[in-house]
């Protein structure tokens, strides 16, 4: 997996990093304009929200939107997420390219680990880490299509039920319902 996959159009014209990846739209970059791909910006989640941009190539969402998690989630009856919505061909992408989406023994933050505090960019006061996610990676994603969506108290993204559209992905691909033990 990798840059063997391609690109899709909106994304075409994001950023790369060194290796060629297109750097979504929602990443922490710090001042000298290194992006910290496990961190998302939250000015610009604000952002995302306020306009309906897709995180990842920041156009404005389609009327159907996708969220990304684990299968809580998606499925538990409080279940909310803390990503913003996204455009189906950019979900696909991350789900196929994003190493903790695709790789199965992917081991953790390793770019979170590398930011100075001193180089946050000018109006954010701290890169702060959710304590109530688990911590493990769920062995399948689920991807859910929304028209609407709510905020909870947190600020969390509580979708409008019932979905869709749901979507099943372990490893990079998209597997059936029947492939999956929830």
């Amino acid at each position: 997996m990798g840059l063997e996959v391609p690109i899709p159009k909106r994304m075409s014209m994001l950023r790369r990093d060194s290796r060629g990846y297109p750097i979504p739209f929602n990443v922490l970059r710090d001042v000298d304009g290194k992006p910290f791909f496990a961190i998302n910006d939250d000015r610009v989640r604000a952002r995302c929200l306020k306009e309906k941009r897709c995180a990842i190539c920041g156009y404005r969402l389609d009327k159907l939107m996708w969220l990304v998690g684990g299968p809580l989630s998606a499925f538990h009856e409080n279940g909310c997420y803390q990503d913003t919505p996204l455009h189906h061909d950019c979900m696909t992408y991350a789900l196929q390219v994003c190493p903790y989406l695709s790789m199965p023994n992917y081991l953790g933050r390793i770019d979170a680990a590398g930011l100075d505090p001193a180089k946050l960019p000018a109006g954010m006061p701290a890169v702060l880490v959710d304590h109530t996610q688990i911590a493990e990676r769920p062995e399948v994603f689920v991807a859910v299509a929304i028209l609407k969506y709510a905020f909870t108290d947190n600020g969390y993204i509580k979708p409008e039920r019932p979905y869709k559209q749901v979507e099943y992905w372990r490893d990079g691909k998209q597997v059936s319902l029947e492939e999956v033990k929830l």
